[in-house]
């Protein structure tokens, strides 16, 4: 006897089934749907409708941060710019001190050193600017203005460590320049000597590579003494901005000690307060005690009273 096993078409209408959307509404008021089986719509609506014709649906209004929390981003990514340029820049540095006979090569990295230095000097500006400027446009509570002041410290702090790793930098290859321009200078110096001492020996007409060496020589050392006389003043004008950020933090330093202070006298009249409410409940207990005793003996002398009369009418 033939049969044929249906099973799975089942299982496959069933599932169709399963997964359909409601369409029609439920007769009675009810505001969700009820599946229809004739029917299969793949644009229906997975949340309740009030009103099966409406066709928007209201979301939920989300919490945005206020305007002065979202310039903090700015200023981390400022942080992180500065930090990632400081170390680009330490790497032009190591390159430029190297010694090297490619004027053009040489005329590029200053060319590199002096605008990185000029775009890291400018960060450090806006954001110890931001930093000073968070949330004076808005309106804070006692709770959000904590708040603020805390993160004025933490990112100051921050601002503070990456400015001196950033003068450190600039000392270290101000430096390295200074002793590349001594060597050149002392090379010369000695050359020199040698030139009197040797004049009657030696023939006096340079050859055309050594007059390019020489030449090479004096752009070099005419170049780092641009390169020393351009990193002192960005250094200048660096101390400038670090004196700003050390008074930023002194006063956020000030503000946390009052803080700290208001604090202590805070737990001090605490303190005191729960000694004066010890001293009132046993000053409360000792006039039970007394009201007691009052009442006792004014009880006895009333009864002494009324003997006394009792004894007298007898």
């Amino acid at each position: 006897m033939a049969t044929r096993d249906r099973t799975p078409a089942f299982e496959k209408i069933k599932a169709e089934y399963k997964n359909r959307r409601p369409t029609r509404p439920v007769v009675g008021g009810s505001n969700f749907y009820e599946p229809d089986i004739d029917h299969h719509d793949n644009n229906i609506p997975l949340v309740e409708r009030k009103n099966k014709d409406a066709n928007n649906i209201q979301l939920k209004s989300l919490n945005v941060l206020p305007a002065w929390m979202q310039r903090v981003n700015d200023i981390d990514s400022n942080l992180t710019k500065i930090k990632t340029q400081i170390e680009k820049l330490s790497e032009l540095h190591a390159k430029h001190v190297l010694p090297t006979f490619d004027g053009e090569s040489q005329s590029d990295l200053e060319r590199n050193i002096e605008i990185l230095t000029s775009e890291i000097t400018r960060l450090f500006h806006v954001t110890h600017q931001i930093i000073k400027t968070l949330g004076s446009d808005a309106k804070l509570s006692q709770e959000d203005t904590k708040m603020k002041k805390n993160i004025q410290t933490s990112k100051s702090a921050k601002l503070q460590n990456l400015s001196l790793t950033f003068r450190q930098k600039q000392r270290t290859y101000l430096s390295n320049l200074q002793r590349s321009s001594n060597s050149f200078s002392d090379w010369d110096q000695n050359y020199d000597n040698k030139e009197e001492e040797l004049i009657e020996d030696i023939d006096l007409d340079f050859t055309m590579e050594q007059k390019k060496y020489v030449n090479v020589l004096e752009f070099e050392v005419n170049a780092r003494d641009q390169e020393i006389r351009k990193t002192l003043a960005s250094i200048q004008e660096l101390s400038h901005l670090f004196q700003d950020i050390s008074l930023l933090v002194v006063q956020q330093g000030s503000l946390l000690d009052q803080i700290e202070y208001n604090l202590d006298q805070t737990e001090q009249f605490v303190h005191d307060g729960g000694v004066e409410v010890e001293k009132t409940n046993q000053y409360h207990k000792e006039y039970r005690t007394r009201l007691c005793i009052l009442l006792v003996l004014v009880a006895l002398i009333v009864a002494m009273i009324f003997i006394m009369i009792i004894k007298a009418i007898i």
